[in-house]
Order: C-alpha cells, then sequence, then structure tokens
C-alpha cells in the first residue's frame, strides 16, 4: 500500500504538493516558494478549474493566457472581474496567487459505505459465492474503520448492486444483518436469488453496502466499536424481500430461515 501526502499552509496547496512526487511520498510546500511554483503551473493544473472551466478560460483569455503566471502578469482582479463577474473572478484570482480561504473541516460521515467490482462474467453460484466472500469481508473492514471514525451509529439497511451481461445495474436492499462476513455474505446472497437471478445467468458487476445510518448512543464504560453494531436500531420491524411480510421480533438466524422457505415455495 501507499501514498502521497501533502504539507502546505493552505487546502489547495496541500492537493498540490500531494501530487508533486508520486506514488509514495510526503512533500512539504512552504510559502516563500508557493507562489512561483503556482505559477508555473497550468491553468486546467489548478484545483477547481475543470474541463468545462478551462474551455471557458481558452475562449476568454485566448492562447496568451495558459499559466497561472500568465494570468497574474496580463490581468488584475478588476479586469478579471469585468469579464468573469465578481464571484468566479474573486475564485480565480485567489487560485492563480495559491491562495484558498476553504477552511478544514472534519470528515462528515458518509450516508452509504460500500464496495463493488465488475468483472468480465460470473456465470454459476460458485463463481458468485467467492466473489461476495471478499466484498463482504472489505465491507466489514470499512465498516469498521467508518465506525472510528464515526463512532455511535449502525446501519439498518444491506444494500445489494448487481449487473447482468448488456443491461443496467439495480439494487436491492434487506435489514442489516450482523456485522460478521458469513452473515453480510448469507444477506447478500439471499437478496440476488431474491431478485430471481438463476442459473444459467451472466453477471458483470457485484456490490454491497450499508446504509441509512442511525445514531446510538454507546453502553456505559464500554468503549468496544463493535458494540455499535450488536445493538439493534430503534426502526421498523424487518421484511422479507420475498414475500414482503413484517416480521416483528425474529432475529437474522429465524428471518434467514423465513427466506429461505419463501424462496423454496417460489
Amino acid at each position: 500500500l501507499t501514498c502521497c501526502a501533502g504539507v502546505a499552509n493552505n487546502k489547495m496547496l496541500a492537493k498540490l504538493a500531494a501530487n508533486m512526487h508520486k506514488p509514495n511520498s510526503q512533500t512539504s510546500l512552504m510559502p516563500g516558494i508557493a507562489g512561483s511554483y503556482v505559477s508555473e503551473l497550468p491553468l486546467r493544473k489548478l484545483p477547481g478549474v475543470g474541463w468545462k472551466a478551462s474551455h471557458e478560460f481558452r475562449q476568454i483569455f485566448g492562447e496568451e493566457v495558459k499559466t497561472a503566471g500568465h494570468l497574474r502578469s496580463t490581468y488584475n482582479l478588476p479586469q478579471l472581474e469585468n469579464v468573469l463577474g465578481s464571484k468566479k473572478a474573486a475564485w480565480l484570482w485567489d487560485l492563480a496567487r495559491g491562495e484558498d480561504r476553504t477552511e478544514v473541516k472534519n470528515t462528515i460521515a458518509s450516508k452509504i459505505v460500500s464496495v463493488e467490482d465488475s468483472f468480465k462474467s460470473a456465470r454459476t453460484w460458485a463463481e458468485v459465492q467467492n466473489l461476495t466472500l471478499k466484498l463482504c469481508a472489505e465491507l466489514k473492514d470499512r465498516l469498521q474503520i467508518d465506525a472510528e471514525l464515526h463512532p455511535g451509529r449502525r446501519a439498518s439497511t444491506l444494500r445489494v448492486v448487481f449487473r447482468k451481461a448488456k443491461r443496467n445495474r439495480e439494487s436491492r436492499s434487506t435489514p442489516f444483518p450482523d456485522l460478521e462476513v458469513n452473515a453480510l455474505q448469507h444477506g447478500m446472497l439471499h437478496v440476488l436469488k431474491a431478485s430471481g437471478i438463476a442459473e444459467p445467468f451472466h453477471l458483470t458487476l457485484l456490490g454491497v453496502g450499508a446504509c441509512n445510518f442511525v445514531n446510538l448512543v454507546p453502553k456505559a464504560g464500554s468503549s468496544q466499536l463493535m458494540d455499535f453494531f450488536s445493538r439493534k436500531p430503534r426502526k421498523r420491524a424487518p421484511e422479507c424481500p420475498i414475500c414482503n411480510r413484517s416480521l416483528p421480533g425474529r432475529s437474522n438466524a429465524d428471518l434467514n430461515l423465513h427466506i429461505d422457505k419463501c424462496l423454496q415455495q417460489r
């Protein structure tokens, strides 16, 4: 596993510094050289300037303005405001000088934690079982990391994504099981079978995710991360994805047995 990190006095310069020495390094961009470094960058390389904006700038500035340094030497802020408007002009003017007033904030909790994999073909349940086992193991790892970053919340819904050959992707949901690989895989396979997938089939993508997080109050004196996933959230009773019956008070094992019976009756 490799990664890059950038250290600077604002977010924009830190992003630029992280890209300077890939694929495995930490780079510090000091304030004294930040201006000269940014001045040599093409406008397209400035963070936040995408293809659409760079195309617009070429139409407005022509070929004489290619880099941030060219922009600073050719235009002042009032001139930029005349051609871009005050808001966009101020934004581009700051970028060209290596300034970024964006506040650094704590990580916002994701609404969904998911993992998926696309592949050429999966045509048997044996192949699907191998793929789902890997996906569910990775989902568990990601949820454990999420629990460390955002303690006190638990997913209430397991979402399964699949794509048949030459078809659009589809998704189905089921109540979230215990945070164990086997339980996650069991729920994922049930959803796939309940969706009408039967051999012979031709899948080209599978994915699984946890969503509809609910906040929980940690147990007094408990520091175990897994405690947050062992309690059931306050929500409506789980429903069978086959017959759509509400199953209040059922354990995950009972729910899975009920789904098995429904599948056998189809």
